[in-house]
This record gives C-alpha cells, structure tokens and sequence, in this order.
C-alpha cells in the first residue's frame, strides 16, 4: 500500500514564509517556514475575548529537506525580525518535517 498521507506542498505554499535559518555553527540557509500556534503578531497576553497562550513559545515547522534539525539556538531570520530556538520538538512521524519552539 502506498503513502496515503496528505502532501504538505498546500500548506507550505499558503502559509509559508521565506526565512534564513542558521544553526549554531552553521551557515545561513533559505528555508520556507510555517508558523504553528500562537502567530508571531498575536502579544503573548492573547487578543480580548479570551483568544490567549499561557507561554510565550510560538512553533515553527521547516522541512527537513531544507533544514535536518533545528537545535536549541538556531536563529530564524525573517525580514527585520529574528526568532531563537528554545527547543526541538519530539520527532515527528512524517519524516518530512522539523518543528521547534522560539522566541
């Protein structure tokens, strides 16, 4: 039986943002990267009307194929503003991606 999965091509090309990753010790790297959880705009206090986050951690996803892992310190470049890695995620079980938490 084949892959019967959904392609991730849909949501890195809708949600997608162009960043440079640089690993410690690394070089910079282009990378597409797609925010999970609270949007980088959104205050860490949340929105009124009880929209809120109780960290201040946002989730970032990278393909694995632009980026094999992103370890604690990896800086994420986009535009003027740039996020750091707290913490890798457990594995994931698609094989294709790397999810992190920055700040």
């Amino acid at each position: 039986m084949g892959d019967i999965r959904p392609s991730l091509d849909a949501p890195f090309r809708d949600f997608g943002v162009p960043a440079t990753v640089t690993v410690p010790g690394g070089d910079p790297v282009a990378a597409t990267v797609v925010f999970h959880g609270r949007p980088p705009e959104l205050p860490p206090g949340g929105l009124a009307g009880g929209l809120a986050r109780h960290d201040s951690v946002t989730r970032v996803v990278v393909r694995r194929a632009e980026v094999a892992s992103l370890p604690t310190g990896t800086t994420i470049a986009i535009g003027a503003r740039t996020w750091t890695v707290a913490y890798e995620d457990l594995p994931t079980t698609d094989d294709e991606t790397v999810i992190a938490g920055v700040r």
